[in-house]
This record gives C-alpha cells, structure tokens and sequence, in this order.
C-alpha cells in the first residue's frame, strides 16, 4: 500500500513544469548557486532576458513613532532569465535568478 503513495508522489511532482535540479555533463546546478557558479557549470545560455521587478513590502509602525501606522515599500529585484538549448533529444530549460541566486529551474519543449 505504501508503494501505491510512493508512485502517485512521483507521478504528481512529474506533472508540475519546475524542475528541482539541471544536469550540464557532470556538473549539478541547483538552486540557491550564483550566475557565475551556473556559467562554470553549464556555459552560455542560448538567450538571455534581464528586468527589474518591484516587490511591495508592508510594515507595521512601532514604538513612539507613527505606532500602528502601516508603512509600504518597494524594493527592486533583478531578475534574469537564461534559456538553455541542449539539442533535439532534450528539453530546454529556463534558470530564473534573483539578484544573481537561482531561485527556479522550469522545463521547456524539445530543444533544436
């Protein structure tokens, strides 16, 4: 019975399209590595994206000053996309980096 639940674990987790780790020939990237440790590992992507996304952050007012008043903020977050072409028999992959930490490793369709 306990097999049963092992197999649908493994059968949910190969529906979602994040992976949790990316094979370049020996080298494992995983998440949490700097760019720079991912171009040692893997080489140049195939295509590069850069943005800048601004996250809202809400803080509550404590002490004598402004007690109880909510403060909000923003602060910037880098944000790059590297897309990685391994050819026709594998799928592509997309590394999304947070201020230079990879956060998320999506699979993509078929390479080229």
């Amino acid at each position: 019975m306990k097999t049963h639940y092992g197999i649908l674990l493994m059968a949910l987790c190969m529906l979602t399209q994040e992976a949790w780790a990316l094979r370049c020939d020996r080298e494992l990237v995983l998440a949490g590595d700097a760019k720079i440790q991912v171009l040692r590992k893997c080489g140049e992507p195939a295509l590069t994206e850069h943005r800048v996304e601004y996250r809202s952050y809400r803080q509550r007012g404590s002490g004598l000053q402004q007690p109880g008043l909510d403060f909000e903020y923003q602060v910037p977050v880098n944000i790059d996309e590297w897309t990685y072409n391994f050819g026709p028999h594998r799928f592509m992959q997309r590394l999304i980096f947070e201020n230079g930490r990879l956060v998320k490793i999506e699979d993509l369709d078929y390479g080229f």
